[in-house]
């Protein structure tokens, strides 16, 4: 993964170039299509999404919401930080490219 694509992100634009180093190798790219799920509340949660291009919805409780996720945003960081589980369903608005 070029660190320019992670830098790009605000989330990451401030870590020392040591944690940097450690992104690089584990990083990496999915592509989802328009209406394809990228993850589903209960599920348990490995993955943090950032958004390069495209856009998802946001569900919560089986209701979709106006919250619409779009490039430079992160979601999936509350499993992997408290719950361990999904707490929303986030779905592909539009085709998507995501760091993972």
């Amino acid at each position: 993964m070029d660190r320019s694509r992670l830098t790009a992100f605000a989330l990451f634009a401030d870590l020392p170039e040591a944690e940097l180093d450690e992104l690089e190798t584990i990083m990496g790219e999915v592509e989802r299509d328009a209406g394809a799920p990228i993850v589903t509340h209960g599920d348990f949660g490995y993955v943090l999404y950032a958004i390069e291009a495209g856009e998802a919805v946001v569900a919560r409780d089986g209701v979709a919401g106006e919250h619409v996720l779009g490039p430079g945003e992160v979601f999936g960081e509350v499993a992997l930080l408290v719950t361990g589980r999904r707490t929303a369903t986030v779905t592909a608005r539009t085709p998507m490219r995501l760091v993972v």
